[in-house]
């Protein structure tokens, strides 16, 4: 994957910090906290359809905010590490990521199940507590707020017992805002779904308002800290 420091109208645009990413990182077992928004620029075919190409790519870099010191490919491996199930819930179901993700998911799983559902509510509570689980939501910007929101579904993910999600998703690849349908062409991504939602709030609210949102008061709404309105861009440019 083709990655580099956003630039320009796109920082003004969508983010707060922009710090530059490495084109490789050696293996390693850190896993990053700060969230990673990643701008697909070829994401369409001729006819305007997500391509699958596109779709993989940026699965693979949700899998880099989890654990930025490794190559994607040991990244899944470390998400789906256990003995357990591995859970993926996708809220609403059915999209481009969501469909790439699981993809990668099986292919790490070394033939352990893995368990699609729609909702927190749709898997038993014991097996929910034995899974490592990740969570992709494909929001919309609705009566000004984020739905579904990834640190909503993950704290009905918790109230069932279940442990944080080892990895959280917002696709953005394309987003109802109002009566606008939005080709963003981006994903949103990390460990921690506070942090995921107040990136995820704050393009939205950006591309709705058509101006920058106070990113510290999101955050404040959101129970975390003004210095947790930082994140991290890369871009795919083919």
């Amino acid at each position: 994957m083709s990655r580099r420091a956003a630039a320009g109208a796109l920082v003004a645009l969508l983010a707060l910090s922009c710090r530059s990413l490495p084109a490789t990182s050696p293996a390693g077992g850190s896993t990053g906290t700060v969230p990673l928004q990643v701008v697909h620029r070829a994401a369409r075919s001729a006819s305007g359809a997500l391509t699958p190409a596109a779709a993989a790519g940026l699965a693979d870099g949700a899998a880099l905010a989890a654990f930025p010191e490794q190559l994607p490919l040991d990244a899944w491996a470390a998400i789906a590490r256990g003995r357990g199930p591995i859970v993926l819930i996708a809220e609403p179901p059915g999209g481009a990521i969501a469909e790439a993700v699981v993809d990668r998911l099986r292919a790490a799983a070394a033939g352990r199940l893995v368990v699609v559902c729609d909702s927190p509510a749709d898997i038993e509570a014991k097996e929910l507590r034995e899974a490592a689980v990740v969570l992709v939501v494909s929001p919309a910007w609705t009566d000004g707020a984020v739905a579904p929101d990834p640190q909503r579904v993950a704290a009905e993910i918790a109230q069932r017992g279940g442990a944080r999600p080892r990895l959280v998703v917002a696709d953005l690849t394309t987003v109802q805002i109002g009566q606008e349908t939005w080709p963003a062409d981006q994903i949103v991504a990390g460990t921690d779904p506070a942090r995921v939602g107040l990136v995820t709030e704050f393009v939205l609210a950006a591309r709705a308002a058509r101006a920058l949102p106070d990113a510290a008061a999101i955050a404040k709404r959101r129970g975390l800290p003004e210095e947790a309105a930082h994140w991290e861009v890369a871009v795919i440019a083919d």
